[in-house]
C-alpha cells in the first residue's frame, strides 16, 4: 500500500475548498462539509493515489518521460525538489504556451538557451562589447528562469502530471488536444474530468503538496530503477 487513510489525514489531504467554491463534478469524491469547508473522501484519495502510483512506476518501468506542472509560488520549490530528485521535467513558473503543439519552436528556444549558457561559461560573453553581453547575460536569466526545468527535454513527453488542474487548464488543454495522458491533483474546485487519472486532494497545503508529490516522485524513482535495471541486462 503506497499510503494509509491516516497518512492523508496528518498531512491534511481532506480539506477541499468552501462549499461556495465547488465543482460539480467533484460530488462522487466530497464526503462532506464541515464549517462551509468541502471535505475529501480520503478512502476514494487513497484508492485513486494507488491507481496514480501503479501507473506511473509502470511507465517509468517501460522508459517513459513525463513533466509535472506545478506554478502556485509557495509550492514551486517543492514541486522542483521532487522532479530533481525523479530525474523529471518540470515546469513551476509558468505554463509556455505552445509546448506540445509547437514543441520545435520551444526546443530551439531551449537550445538557444544552452547556446548562451555556454558562450557565458567559456568566457565568451565577457569579451563582447560591455552593452551587448549584458543583454545577452539578461536574456541568458529570462531564459533560465522559463525553461530551466525542460533543458532535457527533447520530445513531448509520455505523461503529463499537473498539481491543480483549474489553474494548470491550458497545460491540460493542450495535452488532451495531443492525447498525452494526465495523472492531476484536483481539489473540490477543479473538474475531475479533464484529467486521465485524477487524485481528489487538497492541492494548496504544502503538507499536502509535498505528501503527494513526493509519492508521485518515488513511483517514478521505483520504476526507473527496474527500467535501468532491464537495460543493463
Amino acid at each position: 500500500m503506497v499510503a494509509t487513510i491516516k497518512d492523508l489525514l496528518e498531512n491534511g489531504c481532506h480539506f477541499g475548498h468552501p462549499t461556495k467554491k465547488w465543482h460539480p463534478n467533484m460530488k462522487k469524491f466530497i464526503f462532506t462539509k464541515r464549517g462551509g469547508i468541502y471535505i475529501i473522501d480520503l478512502a476514494k484519495t487513497l484508492n485513486q493515489l494507488q491507481k496514480a502510483y501503479n501507473y506511473l512506476k509502470e511507465q517509468a518501468a517501460n522508459g517513459a518521460e513525463f513533466l509535472i506542472v506545478g506554478t502556485k509560488r509557495h509550492t514551486r520549490d517543492i514541486i522542483r525538489n521532487e522532479a530533481k530528485r525523479a530525474n523529471i521535467h518540470y515546469i513551476v513558473e509558468r505554463w509556455i504556451g505552445g509546448l506540445f503543439t509547437n514543441f520545435s519552436i520551444i526546443r530551439s528556444r531551449i537550445d538557444y538557451m544552452l547556446q548562451l549558457e555556454k558562450m557565458a561559461n567559456e568566457g565568451i560573453l565577457e569579451q563582447l562589447p560591455k552593452k551587448t553581453a549584458k543583454k545577452y547575460y539578461k536574456e541568458l536569466q529570462y531564459l533560465q528562469t522559463q525553461y530551466e526545468g525542460l533543458r532535457n527535454m527533447y520530445k513531448i513527453p509520455d505523461v503529463l502530471i499537473v498539481v491543480d488542474v483549474r489553474r494548470e487548464d491550458i497545460a491540460i488543454a493542450e495535452a488532451n488536444k495531443m492525447g498525452i495522458p494526465i495523472v492531476g491533483i484536483v481539489d473540490t474546485d477543479g473538474n475531475p474530468d479533464i484529467v486521465s487519472l485524477p487524485i481528489p486532494a487538497n492541492d494548496d497545503a504544502l503538507k499536502s503538496v509535498q505528501f503527494l508529490t513526493a509519492k508521485i516522485a518515488d513511483a517514478i524513482f521505483e520504476g526507473k530503477n527496474a527500467y535501468q535495471s532491464t537495460v543493463a541486462v
